[in-house]
């Protein structure tokens, strides 16, 4: 069945867009209709289904977003991760509509014998 169809039935309280360009083949990043158009749905499925829409979505080689402009303004937090460096140490930072951006923040990738991301110093 349709996404939609799946939506309804399972009613999940998070849906993971990974990559934004998977879920809408022939989406045409850099056209500000196209990409408003996506975006509408998935902002209709939190409000029809209830849930929360988290969106990955790749940056250019220079760290900017990719695409319109359009989506800058779309999400209600961003969260942007570089790669780790040879200490396993990966950066993140943020932006929040509720409070302050206190990024970037430092977390420690996971190990077999650490199996969970913390914050370092």
């Amino acid at each position: 069945g349709s996404i939609e169809a799946r939506l309804y039935k399972i009613r999940p309280g998070v849906v993971i867009v990974d990559p934004l360009s998977f879920a809408f083949p022939g989406l045409e990043e850099n056209n500000a209709a196209d990409l408003s158009e996506a975006l509408s749905l998935l902002t209709e499925w939190t409000i029809r289904y209830g849930c929360a829409v988290v969106l990955i979505h790749h940056t250019g080689k220079n760290g900017a977003y990719r695409g319109s402009s359009v989506f800058e303004g779309w999400p209600e937090t961003v969260l942007q991760a570089s790669a780790a460096n040879q200490y396993g140490i990966i950066s993140v930072s943020g932006r929040f509509r509720c409070m302050a951006n206190t990024g970037p923040w430092r977390w420690r990738i996971p190990t077999k014998d650490n199996p969970w991301f913390c914050l370092t110093t």
